[in-house]
């Protein structure tokens, strides 16, 4: 046998072995041959999931997600743009998604599913506290019927319905960015200040994304009944106290604006008082 032809049996039997492994794999993923999936479920056939089931639901938050890392999006990080982890935001029940039955994440169901799973990149995980698609539209419907006239809503209404968003998590995002209320919880258990690798969803700075490390953000409240805590608007855009000695001087400094205002009109009356003796 000519060494080329041994080297053409020695690649039949890498790629027989490794569909034999695949299989079994899928079959029992607690077998010790299953420990590395990257002999049977590589990340090239991890894409090809992804695109199948992004094609079949491109509305889906982990959909959503990974069309930005798709497109180099800076703000995005390596974590959250790993394979695995999109697959896990997408198939595993743990972050509100009903996709499991899809056919993309038959492969992901059947080797990370079982309890006694050794598969390493099962424990890869997804993003935490994901806001399920469903609930990212129920919340921008909401937030869109109270607040009809933010430009962000446009994200929603051109498809002609807040349930025909092509990315209800990005208008979500968008919109809670833009101003907190109500219909954010969801999305702020998602995006808590100091957030990175989510920047076109949770705001900060492609840079804050790439060194893995934020500045504490100060988001603006919109809340319609009285309440305490930090995070409100305060007279300007830009003036919103999130830590408690901010809030503090923010206090000084509306204390100090109602004294100016007080001698600004005691003014006035001495110049009008003066104004009138001089007549």
């Amino acid at each position: 046998m000519t060494a080329k032809a041994c080297l053409f049996a020695i690649q039949l039997l890498a790629a027989a072995s490794a569909g034999i492994s695949h299989a079994s794999c899928l079959d029992d993923p607690s077998s010790s041959v299953c420990v590395d999936a990257t002999s049977f479920y590589n990340n090239s056939i991890v894409e090809n999931d992804l695109n199948r089931l992004c094609t079949e639901n491109p509305r889906i938050s982990g959909c959503s997600i990974r069309k930005k890392c798709k497109g180099g999006d800076p703000g995005m990080s390596d974590t959250a743009c790993n394979p695995w982890g999109l697959l896990a935001s997408i198939c595993s029940q743990d972050y509100g998604e009903q996709m499991s039955g899809m056919a993309g994440c038959k492969s992901y169901v059947s080797l990370c599913l079982p309890k006694t799973s050794v598969v390493q990149q099962c424990s890869i995980k997804g993003v935490s506290k994901l806001v399920p698609t469903a609930t990212a539209m129920s919340d921008v419907t909401a937030l869109c019927t109270e607040m009809p006239d933010m430009p962000e809503c446009d994200l929603c209404r051109d498809a002609g319905s807040p349930t025909k968003c092509p990315d209800p998590l990005l208008a979500l995002g968008a919109i809670c960015l833009s101003m907190w209320m109500a219909d954010c919880a969801r999305w702020e258990r998602m995006c808590p200040v100091g957030t990175v690798g989510l920047v076109p969803f949770c705001g900060g700075s492609a840079a804050a994304s790439a060194t893995a490390s934020s500045a504490p953000q100060c988001r603006g409240n919109m809340i319609m009944y009285f309440h305490h805590g930090y995070q409100d608007f305060v007279l300007f855009k830009g003036w919103v106290p999130c830590t408690a000695w901010a809030y503090a001087l923010t206090v000084v400094a509306v204390v100090l604006s109602g004294v100016l205002v007080g001698l600004l009109r005691a003014l006035r009356v001495l110049l009008e008082a003066g104004w009138r003796d001089a007549d």
